[in-house]
């Protein structure tokens, strides 16, 4: 046995980033290099083409009174002012709730924008420094948190608040909402252990939960058109995906393959509005430092296939004369696919650059391998599970197994007819010792043997 282990017919390493060649051409700044606003946590494109933008700081605007203020500005697609910009908050039987620091932008498939806000500010200036206030700035209250629904002229539609407390006195701050192709809202929240909630389209009645634990620190969010999969990006440097086959009424469940675009660290996710099959991920980090892992880049934004799990196309924000590292934490896609809009949480000013493409974005057929390929693990070494990526030239009959190194066998992965592609598995050693352990993939007459670490 050890001898047919160690017989290893070849070994190749599948890169985790395929040839990818970017469409996009960077069309400048946006609006202009004058902008006010200096940080940005959100934005959105509603169905008009109007680009609304959410800082998470707040701002002394031009012309206002000596009070910082949190805000939602709307801009033409020409980046002049849209008539009702800026939107300050929400009005109530004629009173207005300021927003709290904007934690996301997001648009649907109706053209509507959704705003997801973290508190509300008082209409009082800071008594801790009146001179200076803090980035923040002002007075506001973090115990409760909005998401809030607007027409493309600024209309009120609906709002819903939203507030699932982390602590006695701070609630989990919501990330920007995933809509479904009719409407149900899908909210998330950016700290570990809370929640994932569904709400109704029409009422915005609470109708489901995917989880109440979900994984990791994030700062994004986003689900397919469909219902079927939630992208929940984190701190453990993947995107989680969740996955229920009758949508928001089914039961969602970890994807068997949950860690898309492992040792990322994505900071901002969209599903292609063009092409389903798609989604867009960056690498800039959930935290506020550079840190993705080899391959990934921490100032590029990948396409990633989820039919393959291999980035298909690339972008890199436009650092210009700039060389501190830039935070690219917020990103809207046109619905013809052929505009990105990308925002830094890095402080300074512009906060916002455009990007444009002639065609949409496509999923090539070279996701197809043509070799037969076992990539190493990943993460290695590994506690407790690690994913294994390898990839079939033909359909055919497929077995990847895991044994320790007296030969003995630990785990079947994979067992049965695949298709022809790349797949992935996961392996889970939570009952295991720590050591090196061997994973064979076999296919017909082929064999590829690759070593792996388990480090508890």
């Amino acid at each position: 046995m050890m001898k047919r282990l160690l017989s290893i017919f070849m070994i190749l390493f599948v890169p985790v980033v395929a040839s990818a060649q970017s469409g996009w051409t960077y069309a400048g700044v946006f609006p202009d290099s004058t902008s006010y606003i200096n940080t940005a946590h959100g934005i959105g494109v509603s169905g008009d083409g109007k680009v609304w933008i959410g800082p998470y700081n707040s701002t002394l605007l031009a012309g206002e009174p000596a009070e910082r203020f949190n805000f939602v500005a709307v801009h033409n697609a020409d980046g002049t002012p849209a008539a009702f910009s800026p939107i300050k908050g929400w009005t109530d039987a004629d009173t207005l709730r300021r927003f709290g620091p904007i934690t996301g932008v997001s648009q649907d498939g109706q053209g509507n924008v959704w705003v997801s806000a973290h508190g509300f500010r008082t209409n009082v200036k800071s008594k801790v420094n009146p001179a200076q206030d803090s980035i923040i700035g002002g007075a506001w209250s973090q115990t409760r948190s909005w998401i809030y629904k607007f027409g493309p002229d600024g209309t009120q539609l609906a709002a819903k608040e939203v507030t699932f407390m982390r602590t006695e006195t701070a609630s989990h701050a919501p990330n920007r909402v995933g809509v479904t192709a009719d409407g149900d809202v899908i909210v998330s929240f950016v700290f570990p252990a809370s929640p994932i909630k569904i709400y109704a389209a029409a009422d915005l009645a609470e109708i489901g939960t995917v989880t109440n634990d979900k994984g990791g620190f994030s700062r994004t969010f986003d689900v397919s058109r469909d219902g079927k999969t939630v992208f929940n990006p984190n701190s453990l440097f993947f995107t989680q995906q969740y996955v229920s086959e009758d949508g928001v009424f089914g039961e969602y469940a970890p994807s068997a393959d949950s860690t898309l675009a492992a040792g990322m660290d994505p900071g901002s996710v969209h599903v292609y509005p063009a092409n389903p099959g798609i989604l867009y991920v960056s690498a800039s980090g959930s935290g506020n430092n550079p840190s993705a892992k080899a391959p990934w880049n921490s100032t590029r934004i990948y396409g990633i296939s989820l039919n393959s799990g291999l980035a298909v196309d690339s972008l890199a924000w436009d650092y210009g004369t700039r060389t501190a590292f830039v935070i690219p934490r917020s990103m809207a896609i046109s619905a013809d696919g052929l505009t990105m809009y990308l925002g830094t949480f890095s402080t300074g000013t512009p906060a916002f650059q455009k990007f444009t493409r002639q065609t949409a974005t496509s999923t090539p057929r070279t996701d197809s391998p043509n070799s037969f390929a076992l990539s190493q693990n990943y993460p290695n070494p590994f506690n407790p599970s690690t994913r294994i990526s390898f990839s079939i030239p033909q359909a055919g009959e497929v077995t990847l197994k895991v044994y320790d190194m007296l030969g003995r066998e630990v785990a079947t992965l994979v067992n049965g007819a695949m298709a022809a592609g790349t797949h992935y598995a996961t392996f889970d050693a939570s009952g295991l010792s720590s050591g090196i352990y061997l994973y064979e993939l076999r296919s017909g007459s082929t064999r590829i043997t690759n070593k792996m670490t388990l480090m508890k």
